[in-house]
């Protein structure tokens, strides 16, 4: 990466002709444009770290907004970078222009970003604020953005987030609306859908009571690590149609109770630290059904799989493995974020948690 000083807001387009010209002799890169916003200071790094799993896969020109939310300071600092992929004998590079502002300094974003977009090229927004509160700057490019990318760990209240989000997809299904979280479980959903395949089907959905374990080991940019948990919760509660009774949480340790229409069981969250897993992963499933079959889901971080073991009171069955990817700390789901659809499924679960909201179930 070549880092510049400081440039003049009116130099932008100067910088980046100057960058162009010097990678004459490389091949320069630009799938897309992609925005990228961070409201606090801490996340930045954990922003960086997506931003460079994107463009890694598919150059585009950046856009990375820092805001710094101290009242007594008053700037707005841009400077523009060239940053070089190898890809074997050949060399990519793209552009990122980075801007730090303030609170004051806010309204003069969408100006300064509009001209220096590549033009004829999607635009992508990847937002580290509540994309529904934020009025500043998400208004001025989400009209024109292909896909909104979010991270529900920026929200205050998970119910109240989901709802909003809800909303706004039901209003906007012109743009694809991607959770971070959302994408995270993934691997999760399809170990469970193989595990219980239609035969086994009834093990899951008539069981005793299910044990999911998070890392909560403490993070500074992951505050709420339990998300990853509840929205594999939520998506079994949905697409099992089971009723839920009561929820409760203190903090750390939550617990659903539902019916599955023969009897009510527990559904709950529990915290473990592990350093080897990404903050807030899912590292372990316990299922206990009717019939007292009991199945324990664990992965391996080494082999990116599932290990499955299941047993009765009379037996207990061979261990066999399924893939599950994005174990290793730190692992982005590049692909889906970029070519991923909005899901119906977790439209589903988004107004799940929207009605039990209004319920007063889920706070």
């Amino acid at each position: 990466m070549e880092q510049k000083a400081d440039i003049q807001v009116g130099n932008i387009a100067k910088e980046l002709m100057k960058s162009s010209e010097a990678c004459s002799n490389q091949i320069r890169a630009g799938l897309f444009n992609l925005i990228i916003y961070s409201n606090e200071p801490r996340r930045e790094e954990y922003f960086q770290i997506i931003a460079k799993s994107i463009v890694s896969k598919f150059p585009s020109r950046i856009i990375f907004i820092q805001k710094f939310n101290d009242p007594e300071k008053n700037f707005l600092r841009v400077k523009v970078s060239k940053e070089v992929i190898n890809k074997g004998a050949e060399e990519i590079n793209y552009d990122q222009i980075t801007i730090e502002v303030t609170e004051q300094q806010l309204h003069r974003i969408p100006f300064l970003i509009l001209p220096n977009l590549l033009p004829d090229l999607p635009i992508y927004l990847l937002w580290g604020e509540d994309p529904v509160k934020e009025k500043n700057i998400m208004p001025h490019f989400i009209k024109y953005a292909e896909r909104l990318i979010f991270d529900s760990d920026c929200s205050e209240s998970l119910s109240k987030f989901s709802s909003e989000i809800y909303r706004l997809m039901e209003t906007r299904k012109d743009i694809e609306i991607i959770d971070l979280n959302w994408i995270r479980i993934n691997g999760w959903r399809n170990v469970l859908r193989q595990v219980f395949d239609f035969q086994d089907y009834h093990r899951l959905k008539y069981n005793k009571g299910i044990q999911i374990f998070y890392n909560s080991k403490p993070t500074d940019f992951v505050l709420h690590k339990e998300i990853e948990g509840v929205y594999l919760a939520a998506w079994l509660i949905t697409q099992l149609e089971w009723t839920l009774v009561s929820y409760t949480g203190d903090g750390e340790v939550f617990r659903a109770l539902c019916n599955n229409g023969e009897n009510d069981f527990e559904i709950t969250l529990m915290p473990q630290r592990h350093e080897e897993f990404s903050h807030g992963a899912i590292i372990s499933m316990e299922i206990t059904s009717k019939d007292d079959y009991f199945t324990c889901i664990m992965p391996n971080e080494k082999l990116s799989k599932a290990i499955v073991h299941i047993s009765t009171p009379e037996s207990c069955f061979l261990p066999f493995s399924l893939p599950l990817p994005g174990l290793k700390k730190g692992s982005i789901f590049t692909t889906e974020l970029v070519f991923s659809k909005t899901s119906s499924q977790y439209r589903n679960m988004l107004a799940f948690l929207q009605q039990k909201s209004n319920e007063g179930l889920i706070k």
